[in-house]
């Protein structure tokens, strides 16, 4: 059997579908079964929230990583939707396709920019003993 451009496409649409149900999971359970302030005191199949988020975060990178392979698959038609075959609504559509990359960039991009700072913790803790990072 030949393995078509159709099979590779296939596979990587059922891999990042599992990738991303999976990633959606660790959410939910870091959320509500394992919420922030649990700390060691709450263990999920012996993981602790902590160990969670790594899984989390390696979860958003592999997906990451699928979406780009998606995006690369399906440049040809990117590019062809982007462009359109006829010049009625070829700007509006090349604005849409600048704008919303623009954005996703931004979106990629803005985590690395914002200064973390440690404060002081006013009030009740929830499981912090020497105060919190403050993102600004």
């Amino acid at each position: 059997m030949k393995i078509t451009r159709s099979h590779i496409n296939f596979l990587l649409e059922g891999v990042s579908l599992a990738a991303f149900s999976t990633l959606a999971g660790t959410g939910f359970l870091m959320k509500f079964r394992l919420p922030p302030g649990s700390g060691e005191s709450l263990a999920v199949l012996g993981l602790v929230r902590h160990d969670w988020g790594a899984i989390h975060l390696w979860l958003a990178f592999a997906f990451l990583a699928l979406m780009l392979a998606h995006i690369l698959l399906h440049w040809r038609w990117i590019k062809a939707m982007a462009q359109g075959r006829s010049s009625k609504g070829r700007t509006r559509r090349l604005v849409v396709f600048g704008v919303t990359t623009t954005l996703f960039l931004i979106i990629m991009i803005l985590p690395w920019l914002l200064r973390v700072e440690l404060t002081e913790r006013t009030g009740e803790g929830r499981g912090h003993r020497r105060g919190h990072a403050v993102i600004r």
